[in-house]
């Protein structure tokens, strides 16, 4: 989660409130919720909070995660193919950015998912097949 924080300029974000702190479940970090027991992030909402640069390879590394938000922030680069990892994400936000590449055909590995806004970015290519495959996905925006 500091990779995300460092990457992303977590000092020039809108809101960072004890992103410093030790525990992101015991120390309420802004936009970071847990599973009841605290013991793994399971949503992460950062949209508008003016993020800006890559999203670290590391973020794969949230498997826990059902929800991700980042619309709405000056992000740059590509998504990272380790986000392809997030197996249990219901609920995936990237909208409104200047990122730019391709999605891969991996995002077919997020089986779980049921709303994906990838619109007003810069992503270039063909739209997956894999992505119509998805079975849950119940709301598109592109």
């Amino acid at each position: 989660m500091l990779d995300l924080y460092n990457a992303t300029d977590g000092n020039s974000w809108t809101n960072n409130m004890n992103w410093l702190s030790l525990d992101p479940c015991l120390n309420n970090w802004y936009g970071v919720w847990c599973d009841p027991p605290h013991t793994y992030v399971t949503y992460l909402n950062l949209e508008r909070n003016n993020l800006r640069g890559v999203l670290p390879s590391s973020i794969g590394s949230l498997v826990h995660l059902t929800f991700f938000a980042l619309s709405s922030n000056p992000l740059s680069g590509s998504i990272p193919e380790s986000l392809y990892n997030l197996t249990r994400l219901v609920s995936l936000g990237l909208a409104n950015h200047t990122m730019t590449g391709t999605i891969s055909p991996a995002i077919g590995s997020l089986t779980q998912l049921s709303y994906i806004a990838l619109g007003l970015s810069n992503f270039s290519g063909i739209i997956p097949s894999e992505l119509f495959s998805l079975t849950s996905l119940s709301s598109i925006y592109m």
